[in-house]
C-alpha cells in the first residue's frame, strides 16, 4: 500500500502540474531522488513489520477474491491524491502565499511562459523567479516528508497509529530517520543544488511542510476506521 499509494501521488503531482499549466514543479531528478529515499530504507524496512493482529482470526481467502478489491483501490487513489494535491500546493504557497515569495496571483503563475520582462512582483522578485529552485525544494520537500509519515502509518493495514504504532517496527524508525537525514542532507549540501536542483529551505518553509504533510496521518486513520468497520460487517461495505 505505501509504494502504490506514493508512486499514485508522483503520478498524480505531475499531472496535476500539467492540467494546471504550472512551470515544472518537480525535475526529473528530483523524482529520482524521491524514488531513492521512499523506496529504498523505508520500503525495506516495512517488510519487518509484525504480523497483523488478528490474522490468524481470520477465514483464508476464497480462491476466486481479487487481491485488490475496490475499497483497497479507493484507499490507494485517496492517499495517492493527497500526496499529489499537497505536493503541487507547496509549489504554489510558495509562488503566491509565501511571505518571502513573489506574491504573484495564480493567474500570472499559469502565464509563467509569457511573463513580461518588466514585471516586478513582491520582494524584488522578477519573471526570473520562474526558474528559481526554492518553489520546487518546498514541492519535493512535502512529498518526501508525506511520504515518510505515511511509512510510519504502514506497519498495520487496520488497526490504529495509538494502538499499534511505528514503534512496533524498529527498523521503520530508524529508516524513516535515515532517509530523513538523506533528505536534508541534500538540500544542506552546496553542490546539491547543482545536482538536484534544490536550495536550503528556511524555518518558515519548514513549518509549512510539516503542516501540509501531517493531514496525511489523519487520512490514513480515517481509511483505517473504514477498514475496520467493513471488516466487521457493520456497514454492509
Amino acid at each position: 500500500r505505501y509504494l502504490i499509494s506514493s508512486n499514485i501521488g508522483e503520478v498524480v503531482c505531475v499531472f496535476l502540474a500539467v492540467i494546471l499549466g504550472l512551470p515544472e514543479v518537480l525535475s526529473p531528478v528530483a523524482l529520482l531522488w524521491v524514488n531513492l529515499v521512499t523506496d529504498g530504507l523505508p520500503a525495506t524496512a516495512l517488510s519487518f513489520n509484525p504480523a497483523e493482529p488478528g490474522i490468524m482470526d481470520k477465514p483464508p481467502r476464497r480462491r476466486n477474491e481479487q487481491l485488490v478489491d475496490a475499497w483497497m483501490l479507493a484507499r490507494y487513489m485517496v492517499t495517492g491524491t493527497y500526496v499529489g494535491v499537497a505536493t503541487v500546493a507547496g509549489y504554489i504557497w510558495w509562488m503566491c502565499s509565501n511571505p518571502a515569495g513573489p506574491l504573484m496571483t495564480f493567474a500570472q503563475l499559469r502565464n509563467n511562459m509569457a511573463c513580461p520582462k518588466s514585471t516586478k512582483f513582491a520582494n524584488n522578485f522578477g519573471c526570473e523567479v520562474f526558474n528559481d529552485k526554492r518553489p520546487g525544494t518546498v514541492a519535493l520537500s512535502v512529498l518526501v516528508t508525506i511520504e515518510m509519515f505515511n511509512a510510519l502509518n504502514a506497519v498495520t493495514e487496520t488497526k490504529s497509529l495509538i494502538s499499534l504504532g511505528p514503534w512496533a517496527n524498529p527498523w521503520l524508525i530508524l529508516a524513516v530517520v535515515g532517509a530523513f537525514a538523506q533528505h536534508y542532507l541534500v538540500l544542506s549540501w552546496p553542490a546539491a543544488e547543482v545536482i538536484f536542483h534544490v536550495k536550503r529551505l528556511t524555518q518558515l518553509e519548514w513549518n509549512y511542510v510539516l503542516k501540509v504533510s501531517f493531514p496525511i496521518i489523519i487520512i490514513e486513520e480515517i481509511m483505517k476506521l473504514v477498514t475496520r468497520f467493513k471488516d466487521s460487517g457493520r456497514w454492509g461495505l
